[in-house]
């Protein structure tokens, strides 16, 4: 539930939208985010099929952040003591089997160790969990999370800024393209409309390209994604500002995992993933974890 700042500006890089299915989730969103955060993306919604031609979406309500995705997230840790630019590298127990956790800060080779906890829960994409336990010789718990349909593909998102109306004929939508997936206005959405002339147009790349562009260059990325949005659209009108990132862990299979807890680790792991990578799938797992969290207490004797 990313954005990017750009200026003056914030653009949603990651996450578009959300859905709500679970009553659950909207009574979390409403006391604990604060209906302050998001809203309803009141849009215009079709999907681009591989003949060309434009169909209306699915009339599923989407949500999303006001006045951007991440105030969302913002407001959930406001009352949270968050430690942030901190990379986990280690997990260790004492003596007492309690955790510590070593970190290196962001851009130094610097090692802190942070502790003592009851336990540890994880939520970090499937492949940096598996790495975190390798590197904690938990090579047990890493094989558990080895499996296809918990692996993420990556997405490149590229902005793009129009003076000028882009005539694109959908707020957002899938495509079926070789290159692009989707396409969003991004000054569509709730609380966007005061942030300046123009339009923004956020576009994310199919896994299978993004794939094969891993390694590519911003420049060369936003070059080729901006050909294709102005072919499909016909146009000869060139964005006057843009900006690219490289989403590694983006695209979640079909899992349906729920969560993973190990009482005699004292050691958890939600996250999307587990669920099929929605956002509310976020929840959905977090949630599963805390089901099976309940009735363990730690082990005061240590």
């Amino acid at each position: 539930m990313s954005s990017k700042r750009a200026g003056e500006q914030s653009i949603d890089m990651g996450a578009q939208y959300f859905s709500i299915r679970h009553q659950g989730f909207r009574h979390f969103l409403e006391s604990k985010a604060g209906n302050a955060s998001w809203g309803i993306w009141e849009g215009h919604f079709q999907d681009r099929d591989e003949t060309g031609l434009w169909r209306p979406s699915s009339r599923e309500a989407r949500h999303v952040g006001i006045p951007r995705m991440s105030a969302i997230t913002r407001a959930l840790s406001r009352e949270l003591d968050v430690s942030t630019r901190q990379r986990i590298i280690e997990l260790s127990r004492t003596d007492s089997e309690r955790w510590l956790i070593t970190s290196e800060a962001d851009g130094s080779l610097e090692r802190e160790e942070h502790g003592e906890f009851d336990a540890v829960l994880l939520t970090a994409p499937v492949q940096q969990c598996r790495d975190l336990l390798n590197n904690s010789a938990l090579a047990s718990l890493a094989d558990e999370l080895n499996r296809p349909d918990f692996e993420l593909q990556p997405c490149w998102a590229v902005a793009l800024h129009f003076s000028g109306d882009a005539e694109f004929p959908t707020d957002g939508g899938k495509l079926e393209h070789p290159v692009l997936g989707w396409v969003a206005n991004n000054s569509s959405k709730a609380g966007r409309q005061e942030e300046g002339e123009g339009q923004w147009l956020v576009l994310h790349a199919t896994a299978e390209w993004s794939e094969r562009n891993r390694e590519a260059s911003a420049e060369d990325v936003i070059r080729e994604m901006t050909a294709s949005f102005l072919d499909i659209i016909q146009a000869e009108q060139q964005p006057d500002q843009s900006l690219a990132h490289r989403w590694l862990y983006a695209k979640a299979g079909r899992a349906g995992a729920g969560s993973f807890w190990w009482p005699e680790h004292r050691l958890g792991v939600a996250g999307d993933w587990l669920n099929g990578g929605r956002v509310e799938a976020a929840w959905e797992s977090a949630t599963d974890l805390v089901g099976r969290l309940t009735g363990w207490a730690p082990d005061k004797s240590g």
